[in-house]
């Protein structure tokens, strides 16, 4: 038993009573303490990465009574007098926080148990928003069951009561977007598509067919954050099955790596890329890859979940800028899918390697390539792509199957690894 567990099992949610005095309102010391149990988690990894990866909306919804949310459809906010009154809170939370040590679980319980509670209010009522759309595929209602099963023990006599305030949760972020969306389709019908040149990105001219009754924005970007934190879950469990745990580590003095740890607290593979599905060109998938870097500097594209037996005899293929590009270049949506930038990409096919990784088929990259692929300033692109073939033909450069990476990571690992060999 986990030492998480025996906290959440030993102690119950009047706990949260042992926190600090409240600051100038209730609404900023719950903004404190959510900020505090973050801070905990920072350096004590009680909660399963998952649960991390699932704080955006948490975050919002503590900000917009203290009005220090940044709307940026909103004119007239004072975004430096804003950042600087969350710096102010962070702070003080930071400060509880430090004083806080990893083994101390009467003091870190009030926090961290809030956090959680927050976050599986959030969780549950994505699954519910999921299952309900009938969008889900089997391996996310599994995972919505097993988010349910390890909860429900956590709560006891108190779940249906759980359930109950998430499943209000959900139906009024549904009634929400779709007010939202119904508010959209009058705009739309005033000034027809060409409303929201400015604030959406269509991948392609057919995307987007004009219907002023039809519009569902805001619900479809509901769907695809519930159906993401499904995906979460599945991956942090299928790290699990392989004898890993995910952990996010800062740096001292910057940088962060979210990486696999095995049972001995030991880094043995550092990711470069969030975890997510991709179709390959001929339309199958979407198959799960995480791409990771191991101590060699080497890298390891890890399939997994039901559609990874895609790759089974399929390949990966990379295309990496061989030179560092201005600024304004590196990044840019036109120049990435010009026969300029196509014509002088290195092209590297990823080896198949015949290790467990994540269960599926899995592939190595050469840390040469990952070297070109950091060599640019930060958000430098690169581009790949997935086929069910061993040598497919190379397609053309505005595929919408071919995709497009960034060096965020790679560089942030840097970072952190000259920090920590200081």
């Amino acid at each position: 038993m986990s030492v998480l567990r025996q906290i959440l099992i030993a102690l119950t949610l009047s706990a949260l009573a042992c926190a600090a005095p409240l600051a100038q309102s209730p609404a900023e010391q719950a903004y404190i303490d959510y900020q505090t149990g973050l801070a905990i988690d920072d350096r004590c990894h009680f909660l399963r990465h998952f649960e991390r990866q699932n704080i955006s909306d948490i975050d919002e919804e503590l900000l917009r009574p203290l009005n220090l949310y940044i709307d940026y459809a909103e004119t007239g906010q004072d975004v430096d007098a804003i950042n600087a009154e969350r710096a102010r809170l962070v702070e003080l939370a930071n400060a509880t926080a430090r004083n806080i040590a990893c083994t101390d679980n009467q003091s870190a319980a009030p926090y961290i148990l809030g956090l959680r509670d927050r976050i599986a209010h959030y969780l549950y009522a994505h699954m519910l928003i999921g299952l309900e759309s009938g969008r889900m595929s089997d391996e996310q209602k599994r995972a919505a069951q097993l988010f349910e099963a390890m909860f429900t023990p956590l709560y006891g006599e108190n779940w249906q009561g759980f359930v109950d305030h998430a499943t209000k949760r959900a139906q009024l972020k549904i009634d929400t977007v779709l007010q939202q969306d119904q508010q959209s389709n009058i705009f739309e019908s005033l000034w027809g598509p060409d409303f929201y040149d400015d604030y959406l990105y269509w991948d392609e001219e057919e995307d987007y067919s004009y219907d002023p009754f039809a519009s569902r924005v805001y619900f479809d970007a509901l769907l695809i954050g519930a159906l993401k934190a499904a995906d979460d879950i599945v991956f942090d469990l299928t790290v699990e099955e392989a004898g890993y745990r995910v952990q996010t580590h800062l740096g001292e003095k910057g940088g962060h790596v979210t990486a696999f740890f095995d049972p001995q607290g030991e880094r043995k593979f550092d990711l470069w890329q969030v975890p997510s599905g991709y179709y390959a060109i001929e339309k199958a998938g979407p198959v799960k890859l995480a791409f990771a870097v191991n101590d060699l500097g080497e890298g390891r594209i890890m399939s997994y979940g039901e559609q990874a037996k895609r790759l089974a005899a399929g390949s990966i293929t990379f295309l990496i800028h061989p030179d560092a590009l201005p600024s304004n270049q590196s990044s840019d949506f036109t120049l990435l899918r010009s026969a300029e930038w196509w014509d002088a990409a290195q092209i590297i096919e990823a080896e198949p390697v015949d290790e467990p990784c994540l269960g599926g088929p899995c592939f190595a990259l050469p840390a040469s390539a990952l070297d070109l692929i950091r060599n640019g300033p930060s958000g430098q692109a690169f581009r790949f792509f997935l086929s069910i073939h061993a040598e497919p033909t190379l397609p053309a450069p505005d595929n919408p199957e071919i995709y497009t990476g960034y060096n965020y990571a790679l560089q942030s690992r840097d970072t952190f690894l000259a920090s920590q060999n200081q």
